[in-house]
């Protein structure tokens, strides 16, 4: 009676399963084939290496868990410095390009090799890019009033006017081409300062939404269109929103119209 409870009080442990690749489970599997025979030789060494494999598992798992323990026990101090260290340099790094080294150094120089591998023909003038805007503007009229209250050649808003600092009367401002001319390079500035961020990353780019690639000029000409929708177009990587402008047009149509000019403001 003793020892049947005995034998009734002891537990044996389930055979432990062990993660191996499924790889490795092939290989491990023995030489039984019906058009084939077998191979004890070969079997033999397979038997030993499936007996041997639960060990070596469990025997790494063993040795990588102690030592991970032993390192962070003896050597977290250590660890937790370089971490912060890693992430004081990569935020600088991170800074230094982005507020320095694209504004300060990218922005002045064209970058023609990039332009000639993916742009193909050449970048039309400046000049033509004020006619062809002019003429998709307002048809090529310097003295022009749309329904909306769109003023002159490039249909500024009175509001913008404002905020450049014009404060002539509206039929003077119809009246003088060089006044408006001079207000568009000025807008076109600053535009280009405002919105850098965006024409740094996507300048000489294809997005989604967009035939061809993108440009400074189509940049500039969106923000010019629909300073909000072009913001929302170019963070969400080609969402188009809105209805456009009085004509219909949206931003990224603008970009496609109006890429491809050299926008020389010197």
């Amino acid at each position: 009676m003793e020892t049947n409870n005995l034998n009734e009080n002891i537990k044996v442990k389930p055979k432990k399963e062990h993660n191996i690749p499924k790889l490795f489970q092939k290989l491990l599997k023995y030489t039984k084939h019906e058009n084939a025979p077998t191979d004890p030789k070969l079997d033999s060494v397979i038997s030993t290496v499936r007996d041997m494999t639960p060990w070596f598992y469990d025997t790494i798992k063993y040795i990588l868990k102690q030592k991970t323990k032993r390192i962070w026990r003896y050597y977290k101090q250590t660890i937790l410095k370089y971490i912060f260290w890693i992430a004081v340099i990569s935020a600088l790094v991170y800074f230094v390009n982005d507020y320095i080294y694209k504004p300060y150094f990218l922005i002045k120089s064209k970058p023609q090799i990039v332009v000639k591998e993916i742009y193909t023909g050449e970048f039309k003038s400046f000049k033509r890019f004020i006619e062809d805007v002019g003429k998709r503007e307002a048809s090529g009229d310097w003295d022009v009033e749309s329904s909306n209250n769109m003023l002159g050649i490039f249909q500024f808003n009175p509001s913008t006017l404002k905020k450049l600092g014009i404060n002539v009367p509206k039929e003077e401002f119809l009246q003088n081409k060089d006044l408006q001319l001079a207000c568009f390079k000025y807008l076109l500035r600053t535009n280009r300062k405002d919105f850098e961020k965006y024409i740094m990353k996507y300048n000489f780019r294809k997005m989604k939404n967009i035939k061809g690639v993108v440009t400074e000029s189509g940049i500039l000409m969106a923000f010019h269109l629909k300073p909000a929708d072009a913001k929302v177009f170019f963070v969400s990587g080609g969402a188009i929103i809105g209805t456009g402008d009085s004509k219909g047009t949206r931003v990224n149509e603008y970009i496609e119209m109006f890429s491809g000019y050299d926008i020389d403001l010197e």
